[in-house]
């Protein structure tokens, strides 16, 4: 059996990432030694062979040594080098592929821009994000990349000695981060009031979410109404979901939030159109389960705007759950919907996970049938 972490890496690549691997391990700006090449070579070669207990590693990698005696001190070595490798070429893969962090290769760029003084690279560069920028959706990196675009802004000027441009920059950075700020805030406060009872937290013993009970959103509200912001809407929307998770019977913030979100539902990514809704949902929910009937219709808009704004299996969000593709069926069904329950199944059942679509669309359909008092489609669906 041959234990080795390089291996390892190499085992997860597909055939098509080996090959680039290879490619990768041949040029001379990244390996020089043909031994490491050698030794990758063996190692695809041999790759279900890996875990064979009769096989060591001196019956796989002794090609290596050619005629000399061979040496676990030097494999070790190769390996260990080969591992560093394999690291690298991760990360430049990923690069390659496109989904490497964007931000992380522009600042870096914009960065060794700014050290050599191309600044018409740095500027024209910056430019190009801008506009990128302007039409990208809002996600959970989109106000923390801003943030730190406008660092590297700043430390250009600085370099430079131009500080009349700074103030400009520092405020727009203030209000970047700050955004981003609320926004993992907001996060972890709505995680740990999910999980409270889940993992038995007690929030009374601990310093941080006591701290947090201390921040006083509705301050806070007061005073963005005198204020004016590029983003005052965004500001506002993360200081209410923030309150959400606090004030369960606000009704007030709850509409208000609401409102706010889906009038800007287009601006944000697939994720976090998805993640503002949930939370609507959930308070809801939590309503419903306090015997405030009124919120039934609440929620089944909310499901409506759902199916309509996010992508499922896109974007960085998962299946449909089936709770939740089953819960506006019933609740269409309550409301005598029969068309629009129809047209979830049609269009929705493809988006539930695999192993799940055909029991569950059996169920809603039989629902439907039910409620048409079509009683031999119902025992025909219930068969199968």
């Amino acid at each position: 059996m041959v234990k080795s972490k390089a291996a390892d890496i190499i085992r997860k690549l597909n055939d098509e990432e080996r090959q680039e691997f290879m490619l990768f391990l041949g040029s001379p700006y990244f390996n020089r030694k043909k031994k490491i090449e050698q030794l990758c070579e063996l190692i695809i070669a041999n790759i279900n062979m890996l875990d064979d207990p009769e096989i060591t590693e001196e019956d796989m990698f002794k090609p290596i040594f050619g005629g000399e005696k061979f040496s676990y001190s030097f494999l070790r070595n190769l390996m260990s080098e080969l591992l560093k490798l394999c690291e690298i070429f991760l990360v430049v893969n990923n690069l390659k592929a496109g989904s490497f962090s964007d931000s992380r290769f522009n600042r870096a760029l914009l960065n060794e821009y700014n050290i050599r003084f191309l600044d018409k690279h740095f500027e024209l560069k910056l430019k190009k994000i801008r506009e990128e920028y302007s039409t990208r959706k809002i996600d959970s990196e989109y106000f923390d990349v801003l943030g730190k675009l406008e660092s590297e802004n700043i430390a250009f000027h600085l370099y430079r000695s131009s500080m009349h441009e700074v103030p400009a920059h520092l405020l727009k950075r203030a209000e970047y981060n700050f955004i981003h700020i609320l926004q993992i805030l907001e996060f972890d406060k709505m995680d740990l009031a999910v999980n409270k009872t889940a993992f038995n937290l007690n929030f009374d013993v601990e310093l941080v979410p006591s701290l947090m009970k201390t921040i006083d959103t509705g301050k806070m509200l007061s005073v963005l109404s005198n204020g004016n912001s590029e983003f005052r809407d965004e500001i506002e929307i993360r200081l209410r979901l923030i309150k959400l998770c606090d004030e369960k019977e606000d009704d007030e913030n709850y509409h208000k939030l609401k409102d706010l979100i889906l009038n800007r539902i287009e601006s944000y990514s697939n994720a976090e159109r998805s993640n503002m809704l949930i939370k609507l949902k959930n308070y809801c929910a939590f309503k419903i389960y306090k015997g405030n009937m009124d919120f039934y219709e609440e929620k089944y808009l909310l499901l409506k705007k759902e199916l309509e704004t996010v992508k499922y299996n896109h974007d960085n969000v998962g299946p449909l759950f089936a709770n939740i593709y089953l819960e506006i069926i019933q609740k269409a069904i309550l409301k005598n919907d029969l068309t629009f329950a129809c047209e979830v199944i049609d269009k929705f059942t493809q988006k539930l996970e695999t192993s799940k679509q055909g029991a569950v669309s059996n169920m809603a359909r039989a629902w439907i049938e039910f409620e048409k008092r079509t009683l031999r489609k119902l025992c025909i669906i219930y068969r199968r």
